[in-house]
Formats: structure tokens, sequence, C-alpha cells
């Protein structure tokens, strides 16, 4: 998915997306009737802003917590994060850091939870990995 609205009701485009900026270039007309309108269009690609690379995967040891903070740079803006659909995952963050615990209780190594987070009108799709 290239397009999300999060909890607060903002949407984001994901990092590296293709999207198209369309404008209008001028007015069809027919005497002084305004009957059309010509189109002009151009592909772009979305920035990566502050987010860690779309897909990048932390490791969580099976052992102890399971719980990870995860280190973001600092943002113009506070970062919204949310889990993906229904993973079990709790998040909690700050200005630049992210706690993740997961709280799936059949919890095992090679399990991944996805969970995304987002700053101004980007986001990135992240993952933690249940190692031994």
């Amino acid at each position: 998915m290239t397009f999300k609205t999060f909890p607060s009701g903002a949407h984001a485009l994901a990092i590296g997306a293709e999207y198209t900026k369309v404008y209008v270039a001028g007015w069809l007309q027919q005497g002084d009737k305004k009957v059309g309108v010509r189109l002009h269009y151009q592909t772009a690609q979305a920035g990566t802003g502050t987010l860690p690379e779309r897909g990048h995967t932390y490791e969580m040891s099976l052992k102890g917590e399971h719980t990870l903070d995860v280190e973001l740079p600092e943002a113009p803006e506070l970062y919204e994060f949310v889990a993906h659909d229904k993973t079990q995952l709790e998040l909690a963050g700050t200005r630049n850091r992210i706690t993740v615990r997961v709280t799936d209780t059949d919890i095992a190594e090679g399990r991944e939870y996805l969970f995304h987070v987002r700053s101004g009108v980007l986001y990135t799709d992240l993952k933690v990995k249940i190692v031994a």
C-alpha cells in the first residue's frame, strides 16, 4: 500500500512511492463558456524525509522482555506510529524514539511484526523480527 490514513486522520504517502502531479494547463472554451480543461501531468517519486528505509527490519531477542527501542532522527514534528492491522504490538514514543513491545503470547523465533511510522506527509513500514 502506498497511501495510508493514520489514527490522527493524517494521510501519508509511502517513502519511495511513485505519484502523479496533475495541474490545469488551460481551459477549453466554446465562445465565452468553459466546457472543459486541458490537464498536464508529471510523475514523481516521494523522498524519504527523516524516515528509515521502507521495510527495514529490527531484530529482537526471543529471550528477555520483548521490548526494543527504535531511534529516529530529530524531525520538525512528532512522529506518528501504529501497528499494522491486528499486529500484536504496543508502541509508545517520544520525539525521536519509539519503544516497541511484542504482546503476542505465541511469540516465536522467525516471526515478524509490522508497524508504520509517519512524519509529515510520508510514512515507512518497519518490521521487528524475533531471533534466538
